[in-house]
Formats: structure tokens, sequence, C-alpha cells
């Protein structure tokens, strides 16, 4: 591939590093982790070596942001630290290894990933535009770059293609996912005695909150209301006594309604293909029993990758965005979410559309 090719990997894509020691999720447990589209993970974190005490995670992978603010004003990507490729790379993405990679701390605000997508790609090489590969959360931080490029010209819904020519997402929970949600309800997937240390840290993570999912349904009563309540998962209502932050749900709010709906907006005149699957059962909603909060059974979901159910992204978008929809999964059992980069039918499309 050309050198302005640009692979922007999903959240297990890119791992922060300590004084050159892993702080991330391990490679193990990266690989079938909350937020690549699997749960029950039932492996120690001594099995895996970790050198760091739950104590030490918690400080660690835990943030701070001022109200109003994008960037962090606590994070572990201090001085000494930083953040770099995944070891997860030579697995979920093989097929795409000479590209250039974006890596970025998959915890931080969406709006400040965005714009570090966008200074890089504006560093274009001469002469030549962007092909973009984007893997799950890396597809709404694409989303972001190109709203933030459209506002810095006048709102122009075609300023982005000056940079960019090809976007591919795959897999990309642009109406979030209730992956999201679980982690931040019950962390069900990390055994203890790190999954109550998890639920506190996570809660400190913007990104999170920023993928909470938002159609409706999402959160579904299973006793009657006398108010009948009109909510998804962004909203305060579904948490409540849950000491999830009014702040990162309003956060979420905020970066909705300014970034993420309409994803495809600020992308006229650029060539954009989306890849969806329908192969396996995936979360679709929560249900609020009273006041509370719980798991939907396994098996009450719909037909998805793991990670974002393809009924329902079908159902949240406009036809714009379904002329570009790429969906597999009903003939060909495809790769779940997390490795659906690779999968035999999606990898080899992908090249040969970054090439019309």
């Amino acid at each position: 591939m050309l050198d302005s090719t640009l692979l922007v990997p999903g959240t297990s894509g890119c791992k922060l590093l300590a004084n050159g020691a892993d702080i991330g999720w391990p490679t193990e447990l990266m690989g079938e982790a909350w937020l690549a589209g699997a749960t029950g993970i039932s492996v120690e974190f001594e099995k895996l070596g970790l050198s760091f005490s739950t104590q030490q995670l918690t400080e660690l992978l835990s943030m701070e942001f001022a109200a109003g603010s994008t960037v962090p004003t606590k994070t572990s990507l201090a001085a000494g630290k930083s953040i770099a490729p995944g070891d997860i790379l030579r697995a979920a993405y093989n097929q795409f290894l000479d590209f250039q990679v974006f890596s970025y701390d998959w915890r931080s605000d969406l709006r400040h990933t965005g714009q570090l997508l966008l200074d890089r790609l504006k560093n274009r090489p001469a002469g030549s535009k962007w092909r973009i590969v984007a893997h799950s959360q890396g597809g709404l931080a694409v989303v972001v770059a190109s709203k933030l490029y459209a506002a810095e010209h006048g709102g122009s819904d075609t300023a982005f293609a000056d940079l960019v020519s090809h976007v591919a997402f795959i897999a990309t929970p642009f109406h979030g996912t209730i992956n999201a949600a679980r982690a931040l309800l019950v962390a069900d997937n990390l055994t203890p005695p790190f999954a109550a240390a998890f639920k506190k840290i996570v809660r400190t993570w913007p990104a999170i909150h920023q993928m909470l999912p938002v159609w409706p349904g999402c959160v579904r009563t299973t006793t009657p209301r006398n108010d009948t309540p009109q909510f998804n998962l962004t909203y305060e209502v579904p948490w409540a006594g849950l000491s999830v932050s009014s702040d990162m749900l309003k956060r979420a709010r905020d970066t909705r309604a300014q970034f993420l709906r309409n994803p495809f907006s600020c992308l006229l005149n650029v060539k954009v293909l989306a890849y969806f699957s329908e192969a396996w059962n995936t979360a679709n909603h929560l249900l609020l029993d009273g006041a509370t909060l719980k798991i939907a059974p396994d098996a009450d979901g719909e037909r998805g990758d793991t990670l974002v159910p393809a009924q329902t992204i079908r159902t949240m978008s406009h036809q714009i965005e379904l002329d570009r929809f790429f969906m597999l999964g009903r003939d060909h059992q495809t790769m779940p979410h997390f490795m659906l980069s690779i999968d035999n039918v999606v990898a080899p499309h992908v090249k040969a559309f970054l090439n019309t």
C-alpha cells in the first residue's frame, strides 16, 4: 500500500505504557475484552503475569477531566508514559500491517481523540490524500475528525475530502453498544477482585460513556411505570443510584448531538463503505426492573457482530448511510467484532475498495 494509508484501530489496537511497562489490558485479556464484543472472561490476572497491583492499576488507569474540557487533567499518559500500537495488531489487523497506524488513548474523550487524529491527517504525504481503515471506536474518531474539519471550514460538508479520499469503517458502533453500558454496570467479564475496581475506573473514561447506546428500546422496562419515560442510556434515569457521573453522561449527550448524529454528513466527496456483520447473537438492550438496571438474558438480543447489532444499525441510519453499508453474515459466518478486520471476506473487500 501507499504511505498515505492509515489504520485507525479499535480499542484493543492500542496499549498504554508507563516507563515502558504495559499498563493496558494484556493481550490474552484484550483479545476477548469488555469492548471487543465478548463477555465471560474467566482468566485470572495473576496467571497473565501482571506486575501491577489492583490499587496501582486503579491509579494508573483512572482519569480526571475539568468540567467542559475534552483534554484530561489527570491521565496515565504523563511524562515517562506513552501510548503505542498494541500487540494485538499482529493478530486482529494483520492484513493492514503495512499501513501507518494512528494510536490513541481509547479511554479519553472522543472529541480530543478526533482532534488528535485531525492533526495527523493534516500532515498528509505531499500530493496525496489519506485512505483510511477504521475499526470499531476508531471509526468514531474519524467521524469526529470530519466534523471538526468541517467546522474549521465554515461548515463545509466537502472539506474533509481535501484530506481523505477513502474511509472503510469496520464494525463502527455509530449509535453505541450495550457492551459499553455493561462495562459501567457490572464489569462481569473481568474476574474478582478486579471487577469491582474496574467499575470505578471505567466510570472515569469519557469514551465509554460516549459509546452508550441511544437507540429506542436500548432500555426496556419490566414493570409498569406511570410516567412511561422516553430515555436512552446517556440519560440519568436508568443509572439512578449507581454512581454514574452526570457530567460524563452529559459529555456523552453533547458529543452525540454535536458530532455523532448523521455520521457521514461531513464525508461528502469521500468514498465511504461501512462493514457490518449479522452472524452472531448480539445484545441490544438492558432491563430496568423498577429502579434497578439489569443485564438482559444472553439469548435476548438480535443478530450482529457481538458488539454492533445489525438490525438496530439499519433502523437508526439514514438512506445516505444505508447506501454505503456492506452487510454480511447471513451466508458467511464472519469473525466476531474483535477480529472482523481480518475476516476472509472483509479484508480483501476493504483492500479492493481502497483502490477504487
